[in-house]
């Protein structure tokens, strides 16, 4: 523009007779963008050395302008697994005249786990109102917010076992609560109601507590659970002793003791049921041969019993063993 006034003072000192006007599309501008500004109307009317006059084009740039925005916030969130948070964008200031916008924000967490006062990045949208959104800039701001744990109830399953003479159980914890991906593992102390075999028995738990990557994000509802599994009978072998007689005495009966193998946790014969008796070939023999002394009676809800027979040898000499194992 200084350029082209000092041509027009030249002119006016020469005598010169002349006008000027602008066109292109800068005229009328007022919204972000480049446009052009060409001059034109230059004329000289000097008789002598005058001026052939060329009007180049030039440019004008229209900058968006910059807004502000005051009383933004975060809002706090439950521990979902993502780092993205909800905004509420707050009242620009900086438009021009009495123009409108819409603004809208978006928070993404410097971190997917809970915590308090945890950083949040903010990026604003503007919209049009009644001004267009593409003639401002609005920079993003941090804010911040808290996630806080989520809540996670414990559930278990039990695991079956054969009876040991103890309660002691193992079982499997985890929980629906648990978003996929996540690493929890779950530590307790688990017994169940009694050590007795049976089905669908109560497992009692207690002492639960999180740990792995993700533990601390989750908040436990209680310590505490049941499940259920089944005790099977242990296997237990009873087996007779066998017995040495002497040809001649009264007829036999009943045996020599028995064998308890597979009894568990300290327990004694005294936990089997029922009477021990004793049949087979045995009982009331009194000649020489080998004879079957079968052991029955014992029960157990806790055993499977098996019986297995011993041996009575009658012999003319009662100090020889015979050492024959024969079933009835």
């Amino acid at each position: 523009m200084r350029g082209l006034r000092s041509l027009i003072a030249a002119f006016a000192a020469g005598g010169a007779l002349l006008a000027s006007t602008y066109a292109g599309t800068a005229q009328g501008a007022k919204n972000v963008g480049t446009y052009d500004i060409t001059p034109a109307g230059l004329y000289s009317t000097l008789q002598e050395g005058g001026y052939d006059i060329t009007c180049v084009s030039g440019a004008l740039t229209i900058n968006p302008a910059t807004l502000m925005i005051t009383g933004s916030s975060a809002a706090n969130k439950v521990y979902d697994g993502t780092t993205t948070d909800t905004v509420t964008a707050g009242t620009l200031s900086g438009l021009v005249g009495t123009e409108t916008l819409s603004v809208s924000g978006s928070g993404t967490f410097v971190n997917k786990n809970a915590g308090n006062g945890k950083t949040v990045a903010v990026t604003y949208s503007l919209s049009d109102g009644t001004g267009l959104a593409s003639n401002y800039i609005l920079a993003g701001e941090n804010l911040t917010a808290n996630i806080t744990a989520k809540s996670l109830t414990a559930a278990y399953t039990g695991t079956s076992k054969t009876y040991d003479g103890t309660t002691a159980a193992t079982v499997t914890g985890g929980s629906a609560d648990i978003i996929g991906g996540d690493t929890v593992t779950f530590s307790q102390s688990a017994a169940f109601a009694d050590k007795n075999a049976g089905t669908g028995k109560t497992i009692n738990i207690s002492g639960i507590s999180l740990s792995g990557t993700d533990a601390a994000n989750y908040s436990l509802t209680g310590t505490t659970a049941t499940a259920t599994a089944d005790v099977t009978k242990a296997a237990l072998t009873v087996t007779a002793n066998n017995d040495l007689v002497a040809y001649g005495v009264v007829p036999y009966t009943g045996g020599n003791g028995v064998t308890y193998t597979g009894l568990l946790g300290g327990d004694t014969s005294a936990v089997l049921g029922g009477s021990l008796l004793y049949g087979g070939s045995s009982q009331g023999a009194v000649n020489r041969g080998t004879y079957g002394i079968n052991p029955y009676g014992l029960t157990s809800g806790n055993y499977d019993i098996s019986f297995v027979p011993g041996v009575l040898t009658i012999d003319s000499n009662s100090g020889i063993y015979v050492g024959l194992v024969e079933s009835a």
